[in-house]
């Protein structure tokens, strides 16, 4: 059995954004995402469906189609794929990516 890991540990504290993968399955990837407040990941798109949760903190998510969903700790939403979205960050976050 594998020992438990925190999010807040793998992270480097000064990078404004980080992904690291956490998990791999053999048909899904768990990574996990630090924004730091007021840093921007860049516009984007995935070609499969993915679940985006916010652990902690607070994140706009914006995407090409006017959506602006503002994600709070413990609020998801789900990515459509091929559409094109970035996300800011509110404050300090982490977050799971799940595809």
């Amino acid at each position: 059995m594998d020992k438990s890991s925190s999010l807040n540990n793998i992270h480097a504290n000064d990078k404004n954004v980080g992904a690291i993968s956490i998990f791999k399955g053999e048909s899904s990837n768990v990574t996990s995402i630090q924004l730091l407040e007021k840093s921007v990941l860049k516009e984007h798109s995935t070609k499969i469906p993915a679940l985006l949760l916010c652990v902690t903190g607070k994140v706009l998510y914006l995407d090409e189609n006017e959506q602006k969903i503002e994600l709070s700790s413990s609020e998801y939403i789900t990515i459509e794929p091929n559409v094109i979205h970035k996300l800011e960050a509110l404050e300090n976050s982490q977050l799971i990516l799940v595809k």
